[in-house]
């Protein structure tokens, strides 16, 4: 138990060094990037520059976590090699699955902090952080809807308007459509504007105009007609401008988002990889954390211990491009999003087990 607690030490001592050194990488080059455009462009305070990389961190975290289990699986076993230490623990009877276990449960445990942060700290920092990007900083409208027309599908219902007026709460040019067989329009109800009623979470059109339909689509009857109250597909709060990716929300909200699509019509797929992504995507950090296990039991050459290296690098950085490319497949519904999430790992959790397999039979 010592004994693991020390590999377990060395483990996770290289893996803060090399996340501490790409969130460094990554503040910079992106900060370097920035301010020769969008910082010039924009003039934003100091203190929302700070904000701004603050609230981004916990998503470069996680990114960045895979890469350095990588790195610290390597050089933990590079470490252990060089002190002649694994000839020690192979000399008192330590299998590779036995030295291999720290390793594990070192990813085992940063793929937990990775599920973490990708339900609970990165939603909520992702919005902040946008909300600064977009509104603070850029001077934008936090709602979405406030300059632009927008349609949803609700059964039979097809729910337009051209303008929500966010203080007042109320929507303006509002169209409903009732479709019928063969998607033919039956009738239409079109109001100038409609007000939300937060208490009972209804609109009031005022003086909607029913147009009723022939089957002929010809125009039937046309009625203004008294102010009604009405359910509608719509909440003042859905309203706001998403600006965060799918991959910065939680799977709860994903999940939502599809049911909401779906009910409505909408292209989900892109949402469906996103949350297959969102599970399969954590696990890659106990994977590739297994990676430099061959480097307990490799030679002391050093051409031969940089060449494993480069190899094993090799391997862990072909997931994320094997990732980025099987994603684009299922987006392009070319591949079913499980397949394309999971894909990645499956492969290289075989090279994976084929090594140890193989570091086991040449014991």
């Amino acid at each position: 138990m010592i004994l693991y607690r020390y590999i377990l030490k060395m483990y996770y001592k290289y893996v803060a060094v090399t996340l501490l050194l790409c969130l460094f990488l990554f503040m910079l080059f992106d900060f370097i990037h920035k301010a020769t455009s969008f910082f010039n462009r924009y003039s934003p305070e100091a203190g929302l520059v700070f904000q701004f990389y603050l609230y981004q961190m916990p998503f470069q975290l996680m990114q960045g976590i895979p890469l350095a289990a990588l790195f610290a699986g390597i050089s933990t076993m590079v470490i252990l090699n060089k002190g002649n230490e694994i000839t020690a623990m192979r000399a008192v009877g330590l299998s590779v699955w036995k030295i291999a276990a720290p390793l594990f449960v070192g990813g085992i445990s940063l793929t937990l902090l990775m599920v973490l942060l990708g339900e609970y700290v990165i939603p909520s920092s992702a919005k902040r952080m946008n909300y600064i990007r977009h509104v603070r900083i850029e001077g934008a409208s936090e709602w979405d809807l406030e300059n632009q027309s927008f349609w949803v599908r609700d059964g039979d219902h097809i729910v337009g308007f051209s303008r929500y007026n966010q203080p007042a709460h109320e929507l303006e040019g509002l169209q409903i459509l009732t479709m019928g067989a063969s998607f033919r329009l039956q009738e239409s109800l079109q109001v100038d504007r409609a007000t939300y009623r937060n208490e009972d979470k209804t609109w009031i059109l005022h003086a909607p105009r029913h147009t009723t339909f022939t089957q002929e689509g010809l125009v039937s009857r046309v009625k203004v007609e008294a102010d009604r109250q009405m359910s509608l597909p719509l909440v003042p709060d859905k309203l706001r401008m998403e600006w965060r990716m799918p991959d910065e929300m939680s799977e709860r909200e994903l999940d939502m988002r599809i049911a909401e699509g779906k009910r409505y019509g909408a292209n989900v797929l892109s949402d469906e990889v996103a949350w297959h992504v969102k599970m399969a995507f954590p696990f890659s950090a106990a994977i590739v954390s297994l990676l430099g296990l061959p480097f307990g039991y490799a030679s002391e050459r050093k051409t031969e211990t940089l060449r494993g290296i480069l190899g094993a690098l090799g391997i862990g950085i072909s997931y994320w491009f094997m990732l980025s490319w099987l994603r684009a497949m299922a987006v392009n519904g070319d591949m079913p999003p499980m397949v394309a999430a999971w894909m990645g790992n499956v492969v290289v959790g075989a090279v994976v087990l084929f090594r140890l397999i193989r570091l086991e039979k040449s014991k």
